[in-house]
């Protein structure tokens, strides 16, 4: 599993952040109709007027890779696609 963080300088000087606050990547992402690519959506939520650039191929974010288990009795049935909402039931 990948969680996902804005750098904290951003964070400290503009109120940069992840609009749901943490990015969690897990293994679905892989094979997804999304080509497994990660996307953040960031906002900033600065109170002092201060403008954000960020140019191209600055970092703005980072990822921890975390150990995961899955539970003996885990009897998933159904197939997930991976990205934004793929964990919600209808």
């Amino acid at each position: 599993m990948l969680t996902l963080y804005p750098r904290s300088g951003l964070g400290f000087k503009f109120r940069f952040q992840l609009d749901n606050s943490v990015g969690v990547i897990d293994s679905d992402y892989a094979y997804s109709d999304n080509e497994g690519h990660i996307f953040l959506r960031m906002t900033n939520d600065n109170r002092e007027g201060k403008t954000l650039r960020i140019p191209t191929g600055t970092a703005f974010a980072q990822g921890i890779f975390l150990p995961f288990g899955i539970t003996v009795d885990d009897d998933a049935q159904t197939t997930r696609n991976g990205g934004f909402g793929s964990t919600t039931h209808a």
